[in-house]
């Protein structure tokens, strides 16, 4: 997905249907992500230097839901792309909500 010309954020969240939500255009060749949760609500992050962190969604998905999270690449409009997800981890800790620190 592009936004103006530009690899962007793509979030999907499926609550019978899935919806698209196109959030930021990414300049660089890297970015991070971060999921965070707070009672119901869930919240997902990106940062171009992992350090300034963008609100990209927040959304809930009720009570007790089957959650299940995960992270894909695609490139609707060109011929390929090639991704490498890294360092991934589980921090069960306090995140500012609003900062994503």
């Amino acid at each position: 997905m592009t936004i103006e010309k530009h690899p962007a954020i793509v979030s999907v969240v499926t609550r019978g249907i899935s919806d698209d939500n196109n959030s930021i255009a990414i300049h660089g060749n890297t970015v991070y992500l971060k999921v965070a949760k707070a009672g119901q609500a869930i919240f997902f992050y990106a940062s171009e230097d992992g350090e300034n962190w963008s609100i990209i969604r927040a959304f809930s998905l009720g009570k007790n839901p089957d959650l299940r999270i995960g992270f894909s690449s695609q490139s609707p409009a060109g011929d390929r792309c090639t991704t490498v997800f890294s360092e991934i981890q589980y921090l069960p800790k306090k995140v500012d909500l609003w900062a994503g620190k």
